[in-house]
């Protein structure tokens, strides 16, 4: 897709509308940014790998316990994320677009939400909600969730 994108914009695939300046050069602003980005997007990935491994390596175990219990619901927060990113559209934001800052603090308070929901949950049961039914219908038969 990116490398369809026309230089200035969505002028090319828009026909009986006209953009103004303004948002010609906001279009190739946001391509020019998003080349770069992705151009740096494996190194940021490899720093926040090798933080998390220097971290557990480092420091308690314990203080990565957290992070431990919202892997092990990854697909059930994975959907989570998606439902409580709609919950939240629907019912606070009535602005389009939304601010960066805006997007960004609330998905901070969603992922914390789910990282110490994560870790209640594994208190009480073995599995997370969506894991647990992938469980049961991988082996054909009803698996204890407790």
């Amino acid at each position: 897709l990116w490398k369809i994108a026309p230089p200035l914009g969505q002028t090319a695939y828009i026909e009986g509308f006209t953009l103004t300046d303004a948002q010609l050069n906001a279009n190739e602003e946001f391509y020019r940014f998003s080349k770069i980005a992705f151009s740096f997007s494996p190194i940021y990935s490899l720093c926040y790998i090798s933080s998390i491994v220097l971290l557990y390596a480092l420091t308690n175990t314990s203080l990565l316990k957290p992070l431990e219990s919202f892997g092990r619901m990854a697909f059930s927060n994975y959907i989570g994320q998606t439902l409580l990113l709609l919950l939240v559209s629907s019912l606070i934001i009535r602005t389009n677009p939304v601010s960066y800052s805006f997007a960004a603090i609330t998905c901070f308070g969603i992922l914390i939400f789910q990282i110490s929901f994560s870790h209640i949950w594994l208190k009480y049961f073995r599995f997370g909600p969506l894991e647990w039914l992938w469980r049961c219908i991988t082996y054909k038969q009803f698996i204890s969730i407790k």
